[in-house]
């Protein structure tokens, strides 16, 4: 399609974007995003807050489209500085987290800048869809910051958490990252079992780590205990990880003295 006719169809997709029927403004949605510049990707923008299903889904994936294909550097800097501005100064749970996931189309730095510093403060639902987009993270203190938001009772945000965290540390050869893990190996144990993974990073971890810098013990309920069992015996042996393993992961009806020289039981993780 040449110039000219594109600037005709931006035309009158704008102007039927202002009709009260649904389907003539989703036909003017969709044709926007086929044919579309920056200019009508700040119009699409401004309609994240359409209360109807089907337009709402069709902004957004026009909205992808012209940023697809409108990548240049200097047109991608002036979509997510619009972006920004207009993140700022939207109200509504809902809207916001339509937002995030429109970040999905912009790069993992951006996600990271815009996102991270809001998870500490956001309530789960807004946590939920902030982990999910950036799945694809690989920086640690980012990581960290996932990791933190799996401290919680909700099933569902726990385990995107966990599976953020996970497929962010598996990116690294363990060797680079083994000071990092050697700390956290009951939350790889928890992520193993939750995720039913095959346990390789597990193993990996337990194997490299330093036995002198490893995570102290914790109480684990017996059917965990049983599950990391069974799991030791698909590996190929091991003594370091087979040593590690048990020296951490105590049943959860084990009792010790605490400074007081009371006894007390291991919290279960």
């Amino acid at each position: 399609m040449n110039i000219a006719n594109k600037t005709l169809w931006r035309m009158i997709s704008g102007m039927k974007l202002k009709s009260e029927k649904i389907h003539i403004r989703y036909v003017a949605i969709i044709t926007l995003g086929k044919v579309g510049n920056i200019k009508d990707y700040e119009r699409l923008l401004n309609l994240v807050e359409e209360e109807n299903l089907e337009l709402l889904n069709a902004t957004c994936y026009s909205i992808k489209e012209i940023i697809d294909r409108e990548n240049s550097d200097e047109n991608i800097k002036r979509m997510e500085n619009i972006y920004l501005e207009k993140f700022e100064t939207m109200e509504g749970l809902r809207s916001k987290i339509i937002m995030i996931e429109v970040s999905r189309s912009f790069s993992i730095q951006f996600r990271e800048q815009m996102w991270v510093r809001l998870l500490s403060d956001s309530k789960n639902d807004l946590k939920y869809t902030i982990i999910s987009v950036l799945k694809d993270i690989k920086d640690l203190k980012v990581l960290d910051e996932v990791l933190n938001s799996a401290e919680t009772t909700d099933p569902l945000l726990r385990r995107i958490a966990l599976e953020t965290w996970y497929s962010g540390l598996v990116k690294y050869d363990v060797e680079d990252i083994i000071d990092y893990v050697a700390d956290k190996l009951h939350f790889i144990i928890r992520a193993t079992y939750e995720l039913q993974t095959d346990g390789k990073l597990l193993k990996q971890s337990l194997s490299y780590s330093d036995k002198n810098l490893i995570t102290p013990p914790k109480a684990y309920p017996d059917f965990m205990i049983r599950y990391m069992t069974e799991l030791l015996g698909l590996w190929d042996y091991d003594p370091d990880a087979y040593r590690t393993l048990h020296s951490i992961m105590v049943p959860s009806y084990f009792t010790f003295e605490n400074d007081e020289g009371k006894e007390r039981p291991y919290v279960i993780l």
